[in-house]
């Protein structure tokens, strides 16, 4: 199967943690650090997005706590308010593009109906990407030099 057939759909995983705007920020933390994820998205209780919570907006929790004992506080406070989604029947190619102009590593994957699956992350991308790759290796008439610039 060729790279750009791969569609994002293909490499998502049903299991989908997500948060509540009035989620504690330290209940989150704990969340993502147990089910090693690197963000979730922040949904209302009509399952709509509203948000998406990363690491890095967890960084300014513990920044806050470091310098001005500042206890943490609700997702709502800390969360990313403004998502771009990615759809499910995007190819991954496309996806790496994206990832490569925007600099994020994660895009929560919209569904129909407005529901959402698990993020679409750099790992499931490199997932999908891999055995593909491996294929391009044994072509005939693959060419041997770096195809990739330094």
């Amino acid at each position: 199967m060729p790279v750009k057939s791969i569609k994002v759909k293909d490499y998502m995983s049903g299991k989908l943690v997500t948060f509540k705007p009035d989620t504690d920020i330290l209940d989150a933390i704990h969340t993502l650090v147990n089910h090693q994820i690197a963000g979730a998205p922040v949904v209302d209780d009509h399952g709509t997005l509203v948000g998406m919570l990363s690491e890095f907006d967890c960084l300014d929790v513990v920044l806050a706590a470091a310098y001005h004992g500042h206890p943490g506080g609700p997702v709502s406070q800390l969360m990313t308010a403004d998502v771009e989604t990615v759809d499910a029947d995007m190819s991954i190619i496309d996806l790496a593009e994206l990832f490569k102009a925007s600099g994020f590593r994660r895009y929560p994957v919209s569904l129909p109906r407005g529901q959402h699956r698990a993020p679409a992350g750099l790992p499931s991308l490199l997932s999908a990407s891999r055995s593909a790759l491996r294929r391009c290796r044994n072509m005939p008439g693959r060419r041997s030099a770096r195809p990739f610039p330094r």
